[in-house]
């Protein structure tokens, strides 16, 4: 019965080892790409926010494409939260993204 009752607690241990190291999954949004200023300005330069509105929360990535980097674009974007985070002069610092897939919107 020992010997049963570890075998058990040996592979849920395994199992929850596992389940940490799965891939990310990406979340997928539609909103606008937008400048937010320099950094030098005090700025977080490109980002992506679902409104246009002051206020929206701001998405900062490592990988935005140049041809992407158009203020008010609006686009369809699928991401996943790294690491990182984007030293800015922020009240809190920004959680970096990176992205899977864009791809612009009719206007």
């Amino acid at each position: 019965m020992k010997i049963l009752l570890l075998f058990l607690l040996l592979a849920a241990s395994f199992a929850a080892c596992s389940k940490g190291q799965t891939a990310k999954e990406a979340t997928c949004k539609e909103g606008f790409i937008i400048w937010g200023q320099p950094l030098a300005a005090d700025g977080i330069e490109w980002y992506f926010a679902e409104s246009l509105e002051p206020g929206a929360k701001p998405y900062k990535f490592d990988n935005l494409p140049a041809e992407f980097q158009q203020d008010g674009l609006p686009v369809s974007i699928c991401f996943y939260e790294t690491n990182d985070t984007y030293a800015c002069f922020c009240a809190v610092p920004l959680p970096v993204y990176h992205i899977t897939s864009i791809q612009k919107k009719s206007q």
